[in-house]
């Protein structure tokens, strides 16, 4: 992982390696999963050069969020709550929306799988106004983020680069890697946007990976289910540490603040660099 987009340092807090994140997720649309199991089984192979992305953790990102708001104090779950209402408010003035899922190909940085909208007769296109959206709820909330975008770039990652691939021998591995994806690069698939998730992120430098825990689904106008809040596991104690949370099948993140941590229900954002 690049030095240049790590989160935390070695000697930092552990808690400075999660961030909040407003995720839109292909868990509830089976044929999605199918097309990017099909992406995941080209990217398999090659995993000495890049980090596959478990299928529980793949997403887009709708909007990285800092991990201290805009008077500099570390996001806590109250705060999340009240950006979950945020949010939610602003959704409602969109309706849910198509877009096309593919082609994938290998990037300076990522195995890279495009979200593109379908209806291209507006002016501004549905990903983006989602982020736009997304953006107004979390500042009213109080919430810090990186500079606003004039488009906003939907992409699903499934994978990382996970070393400097200029040396002979791995630009090699690297082409092999992008010629592997051709067959396609010209296939794409339809999904439908009706919701995104608030969630924790978590950054995993040493694996050249994400995880996130899921915290509050929200919808946009015209989705019938309310949103419902992740179940929580464990005491909400600044004294209980995440590791004494441990539901099934995977242990909870590291604590943030008021060391809340969610169940795992099986189910970042930047421009390329280099595999």
């Amino acid at each position: 992982m690049h030095p240049g987009r790590l989160w935390g340092t070695t000697d930092g807090l552990a808690e400075d390696w999660v961030r909040p994140h407003v995720l839109w997720l292909p868990h509830d649309q089976p044929h999605v999963l199918a097309y990017l199991r099909q992406v995941a089984n080209i990217v398999a192979p090659y995993d000495d050069i890049v980090a596959p992305v478990a299928e529980a953790d793949w997403h887009w990102t709708v909007q990285a969020i800092r991990s201290h708001d805009a008077g500099r104090r570390r996001v806590d779950r109250g705060q999340l709550d009240e950006a979950a209402r945020q949010i939610q408010r602003r959704l409602q003035e969109l309706e849910p929306f198509e877009v096309a899922i593919g082609p994938v190909a290998a990037s300076r940085s990522a195995v890279i799988t495009r979200i593109l909208p379908v209806d291209t007769s507006r002016d501004v296109d549905p990903a983006t106004m989602l982020n736009r959206h997304v953006r107004v709820g979390a500042e009213a909330a109080g919430l810090s983020m990186p500079p606003a975008a004039e488009t906003h770039w939907a992409h699903h990652s499934a994978a990382y680069g996970r070393i400097d691939t200029d040396a002979p021998g791995l630009a090699a591995r690297s082409d092999n890697l992008a010629s592997a994806l051709i067959h396609l690069a010209g296939h794409h698939i339809t999904a439908v946007v009706s919701s995104v998730w608030l969630v924790w992120e978590q950054q995993h430098p040493e694996r050249g990976t994400y995880t996130f825990e899921r915290v509050q689904q929200l919808y946009l106008a015209g989705a019938a289910l309310r949103p419902r809040p992740a179940r929580a596991c464990g005491p909400d104690s600044p004294e209980q540490l995440a590791r004494h949370c441990r539901p099934a099948p995977r242990q909870c993140m590291v604590a943030l603040s008021g060391r809340w941590c969610v169940s795992r229900t099986p189910v970042a954002h930047s421009a390329p660099h280099s595999i």
